[in-house]
């Protein structure tokens, strides 16, 4: 499996108004803000998930089905999507709440949500190493990165540099 997250500028999501409650696809048009994208693929599916921090939902989209339409998680209760990111081993979204400051998990149908990391004041980047099983984020406010295994336990900080934001896991090189 290839996990790339993130870095989906080219991508946009908006409402369309002939299909009522479903949200259209369309790569060709820009989003004012990217950092709410995973993209995942395996041997049998090529996915995105989203989420939209206004109205506080997830999303996913099946990039093999035509026509390409954003479906609704059903994951309850969220404050302010700030990040999204995904874990293809166990097949489980991860994602970033502004208030309370936390990161969370579920599996895609909902089920076993668990926070994972709390403390975190403005996470604007989550990204999984799936190989060796650590979740990265970005506190923007405090300006620094940390690095928690996927249970959000042995947290660690690794750097803080003003203007951090962003993430970028090579995977394949270690």
């Amino acid at each position: 499996m290839l996990v790339v997250s993130s870095l989906l500028s080219f991508a946009a999501v908006y409402q369309d108004v002939t299909q009522r409650g479903s949200v259209a696809w369309h790569p060709e048009r820009r989003l004012k803000s990217n950092r709410m994208f995973s993209y995942f693929l395996s041997d049998a599916k090529r996915s995105l998930v989203f989420g939209e921090g206004q109205r506080n939902l997830l999303y996913q989209v099946d990039l093999d089905a035509e026509p390409q339409r954003a479906a609704p998680l059903p994951i309850d209760e969220i404050l302010g999507v700030s990040a999204v990111a995904f874990d293809p081993v166990d097949q489980q979204i991860y994602y970033a709440e502004i208030h309370p400051g936390i990161i969370r998990r579920n599996f895609l149908n909902g089920t076993a949500k668990e926070t994972v990391v709390n403390g975190i004041y403005f996470a604007s980047r989550v990204e999984i190493d799936y190989i060796y099983r650590n979740i990265y984020f970005t506190d923007i406010i405090r300006n620094r990165l940390d690095v928690a295994s996927l249970d959000g336990l042995y947290r660690k900080f690794i750097l803080s540099e003003p203007g951090l934001e962003s993430i970028a896991l090579d995977l394949a090189n270690g």
